[in-house]
């Protein structure tokens, strides 16, 4: 059985083999369009690429701008908190396993970028997968969650406008002072010492995850007044894991569970009596946060302002 590494290496060699024959003529490469990744690399193409393969949570943000990708890869099990409007009807998938990509279908398919997510570093595909794209296919690397959220929204539509030209920067345009208002108004919102203690978290079977802020939303809301619960050690990557025996030790008014499938529901946790006993569900102060909100001006800007409905409706205990 022909292996996915033996597939892109033949495709690599079918793309040095085509230009041989009994004369060879040497002429300088001509790049029309070149982005400068976040690990510093500077991706070109002859021309702007048409057909682009991207994590799901940024081709979302892409189409925001009005940029069609020709497919996705991510874990998404019906799970539409990280796709947001992209209509997944004419969006196909390349891979729905964490991290993997069906790399028969990507050849078939004359993708002519590929664009990869990172988070702090990680890359959101395998070591394998990513070797073996990055033979054959351009890449551009984009960092996810290790920057104020305010750049990585600016990279990202930076990235739009080189794929989509005056139409995508001028839909990122426009979009932007959406987000500036909402955030704005956020900031007004929380600034005062009624504002409920929060604690955006994940709930697992055995544990309570406290998320830090590494994520950007978090990070953004805390740097708008928002008290943020954590715990430590600080420094913590993503999270800290409490048993449910500890999950006191969270010390919050308001519980926002995570919204993707990972995370068990209010309704799941009704029957589990550490859950029930925590002061803040106790006072029906339970909501819910993205983790991976979409990365476009508007797509930020909506997430918020669902925050600031939540935490509008809490109190301080």
């Amino acid at each position: 059985m022909t292996s996915r590494r033996q597939l892109f290496t033949a495709a690599a060699g079918g793309l040095l083999v085509a230009g041989c024959g009994a004369r060879t003529v040497t002429t300088a490469p001509m790049y029309r369009w070149r982005f400068v990744d976040d690990l510093g690399k500077t991706v070109v193409s002859p021309d702007r690429p048409r057909k682009v393969l991207c994590y799901l949570n940024l081709a979302a943000a892409l189409w925001d701008y009005g940029v069609r990708c020709a497919g996705t890869y991510a874990v998404t099990a019906g799970d539409r908190s990280t796709s947001g409007n992209l209509d997944r009807t004419v969006t196909p998938s390349f891979g729905d396993s964490w991290g993997e990509l069906k790399v028969e279908k990507v050849l078939a398919a004359g993708i002519d970028l590929v664009i990869v997510g990172r988070m702090r570093g990680a890359a959101l595909l395998t070591d394998y997968d990513l070797g073996a794209v990055s033979a054959v296919l351009p890449v551009v690397n984009l960092e996810m969650h290790a920057h104020p959220a305010s750049r990585t929204l600016a990279r990202v539509a930076d990235l739009a406008a080189s794929l989509g030209g005056r139409s995508a920067q001028a839909s990122a345009d426009a979009q932007r002072p959406g987000f500036h208002a909402a955030l704005t108004d956020f900031t007004a919102s929380v600034r005062n010492p009624a504002t409920a203690r929060t604690a955006f978290v994940a709930a697992r079977p055995h544990t309570m995850d406290v998320a830090s802020p590494a994520y950007p939303i978090v990070a953004l809301a805390g740097e708008s007044g928002l008290p943020v619960a954590t715990l430590e050690p600080a420094g913590a990557r993503y999270s800290t894991s409490l048993s449910w025996e500890n999950a006191d030790r969270c010390r919050a008014d308001l519980l926002l569970l995570d919204r993707r499938p990972y995370s068990q529901r209010a309704v799941q946790l009704a029957a589990n009596p550490m859950w029930t006993t925590l002061p803040a569900v106790r006072a029906h102060q339970v909501g819910e946060w993205n983790p991976e909100p979409v990365l476009s001006w508007s797509g930020m800007a909506a997430e918020i302002r669902r925050l600031a409905a939540v935490v509008g409706r809490a109190r301080r205990l």
